[in-house]
């Protein structure tokens, strides 16, 4: 809670009679409470301030920290506009990147300037996962926010997976076998088998006899004989 003000008079006031008394601030109390029969509030500690406040800055008068005095505000007309031209334009950019573009502007003095000033809702436009042609039916749903008046109901695909090209390679005695590449697409059963029936069973069959009885293991699953 902030200590009842002073008025800048009141407080030139305890300078002078701080002076007057030879710096003696009990007696300077007293006389200031005679001097405003009205404001009798007046503390030793609080004469000091004021008189560490004129030595400090040179002047009697108010610097608003905290949570004493009233704040000002970044809800200017300058600001509402800057915010709704940008959000016009870009519906889906960020609180971040708008603090980013507006400095001085806090996160929470964008957000009540969008919803009190604006009229705007936040709403969650759902992403999903771009399908290939050769991907299953599913997709992997996302969150994003615009920023509207009314729900816009948005939906957009945005690519989830990065590519790249999957490598199969195992080893048969003292011999490599591969690199085999997955090229199209991601690997499917279909592929898989493809791959051990053109690639691993004809080296099975050229080893047969020097090997009759092979196992062939998938990473750390259980032998295959």
């Amino acid at each position: 809670m902030c200590p009842a003000r002073l008025t800048n008079a009141q407080k030139v006031s305890i300078v002078q009679l701080h002076l007057k008394n030879g710096g003696h601030v009990s007696e300077t109390v007293r006389q200031f409470k005679v001097l405003y029969p009205t404001n009798r509030t007046l503390v030793p500690s609080t004469a000091l301030k004021v008189i560490a406040k004129l030595l400090e800055h040179g002047s009697v008068e108010n610097r608003w920290k905290g949570n004493c005095g009233r704040k000002k505000t970044v809800r200017t007309a300058a600001n509402i506009a800057t915010i709704g031209n940008t959000m016009a334009a870009t519906p889906t950019t960020s609180i971040r990147r708008l603090q980013a573009q507006n400095p001085g502007v806090t996160k929470s003095g964008i957000q009540r300037m969008l919803k009190k000033d604006l009229g705007m809702q936040g709403y969650r436009a759902s992403l999903v996962q771009e399908l290939k042609e050769d991907d299953p039916a599913l997709r992997i749903e996302r969150n994003a926010i615009t920023w509207a008046m009314t729900n816009p109901h948005i939906s957009m695909d945005k690519p989830y997976q990065k590519k790249g090209i999957m490598v199969w390679a195992s080893l048969f005695k003292d011999q490599l076998i591969g690199p085999y590449f997955f090229t199209r697409g991601t690997v499917t059963g279909e592929k898989y088998l493809y791959m051990l029936k053109e690639i691993v069973w004809p080296i099975e069959v050229l080893f047969e006899d020097d090997v009759p009885h092979m196992h062939y293991q998938q990473d750390g699953a259980s032998a295959q004989g």
